[in-house]
């Protein structure tokens, strides 16, 4: 067993339908994650405000700072067979106000996620590839520490500068199709000041 895993999520992009964020273990940028809508809601609300602001089903979770557990079975995860790899124990975000039954899970889209946190590779705009790749990558890594923290940022941080600058790289990735052709999709990969490779296709 090892030491405790700091889970940083800095939510970045907050559209109408979804949100976009970077996902940082022990400060160092790991994957890209897809949620529900951001309405603000904070961890410091409490259970009752964070019941009343929240559209069932349609936001992401309040800020905050959260234990992260694996030994809860998800009793509608653990029929997909796609999850046998794992049994069913996904990620659980412990003690979020007016949310229960928050995982980290994979998918495509926002729409696939009732609140929970969708990891992958923000590849295309309100989307994310290579889900349960990650996913699979992030749960190992997981069960290699002894105790696992998850803080979503709050309040939003600023914005990275759009022009090429000193610290910013322009690069030029291709996008892998379902039917197997490569796309000439652009998109910037940055180099930020915690030398993190942030993908800007939200």
């Amino acid at each position: 067993m090892g030491k405790t895993l700091d889970i940083h999520i800095d939510r970045k992009y907050r559209k109408a339908e979804y949100t976009v964020s970077n996902l940082y273990l022990d400060g160092q940028w790991f994957c890209n994650v897809l949620e529900r809508r951001d309405r603000g809601l904070r961890q410091d609300m409490g259970e009752r405000v964070a019941r009343k602001m929240k559209v069932p089903g349609d936001t992401a979770i309040p800020s905050g700072h959260y234990r992260v557990v694996l030994d809860v079975k998800s009793p509608s995860f653990s029929r997909k067979r796609r999850y046998a790899w794992c049994g069913g124990f996904l990620p659980r975000l412990v003690g979020v106000p007016g949310f229960s039954g928050i995982l980290i899970h994979a998918g495509v889209t926002a729409m696939d996620s009732r609140g929970c946190l969708i990891v992958g590779m923000n590849t295309s705009k309100g989307r994310v590839s290579s889900s349960m790749i990650t996913l699979k990558r992030l749960y190992r890594r997981m069960q290699a520490a002894e105790e696992l923290w998850l803080t979503v940022d709050d309040p939003p941080s600023k914005k990275l500068p759009r022009k090429i600058g000193e610290s910013t790289l322009t690069v030029y990735l291709f996008a892998e199709g379902r039917d197997g052709v490569r796309n000439g999709r652009r998109f910037c990969k940055e180099r930020s000041r915690r030398d993190s490779c942030l993908y800007r296709n939200y």
